[in-house]
């Protein structure tokens, strides 16, 4: 279980409040969940408080128990902070196998551990996984791709189309091409057929 801190007191808000002053956090970035406690003569609100880092040695110890029990010995956990998420980086003797093909493994490992700490703390909680630095190379690999149609598409006037890309990895191109003035990115397609589009932006 990962180690939680209970606030009692009669406003969600000004619990909330309280928290983020001990913290020294926004109550925004605060992690918690929060449940009634009627009695005879009160009602209270119970909020129970996760920090950050202990989900993170939380995940760690998890994420190492949980390869190990797949017969991989040699485990490393590298906790790498990337714009906005928390990143695992793991790195074993067996990596390939982890990794799996087109990195299926990898997104089979981080829906699971999405859902478990979900199921602990009560909402999501941004991290991702990566098995030596596979994601980071291939997201790097496809925004390189982006750049490259991107040009294209300025050149010809033409739109392209990119398939076979999860929704963060579409989200990932989507933010990076739109800087630019000259193209316009957009996604069209429903469930696994959903594929990305940049187009050449009109000129008004």
């Amino acid at each position: 279980m990962i180690n939680s801190k209970e606030y009692k007191g009669k406003d969600l808000e000004n619990i909330l409040l309280e928290i983020s002053s001990e913290l020294e956090i926004p109550t925004n970035e605060i992690i918690y969940q929060f449940y009634t406690e009627n009695t005879l003569f009160s009602k209270n609100i119970i909020v129970k408080v996760y920090k950050s880092e202990d989900i993170t040695e939380y995940l760690k110890s998890f994420i190492t128990e949980l390869i190990h029990n797949i017969g991989v010995e040699e485990v490393a956990i590298e906790v790498l902070g990337r714009e906005k998420n928390i990143v695992f980086n793991i790195i074993t003797n067996q990596n390939a196998v982890l990794i799996g093909k087109d990195g299926r493994n990898i997104d089979a490992l981080q829906f699971y551990l999405k859902n478990v700490i979900y199921h602990q703390v009560g909402k999501e909680y941004n991290f991702l996984i990566d098995i030596e630095n596979y994601k980071q190379k291939k997201q790097k690999k496809l925004l390189r791709l982006a750049h490259q149609l991107a040009e294209e598409v300025i050149l010809t006037k033409e739109e392209v189309v990119i398939r076979n890309l999860n929704s963060y990895e579409r989200r990932l191109v989507h933010q990076e091409l739109s800087k630019s003035d000259l193209i316009t990115t957009h996604s069209e397609g429903e469930g696994l057929g959903r594929y990305l589009v940049i187009s050449p932006k009109e000129r008004k």
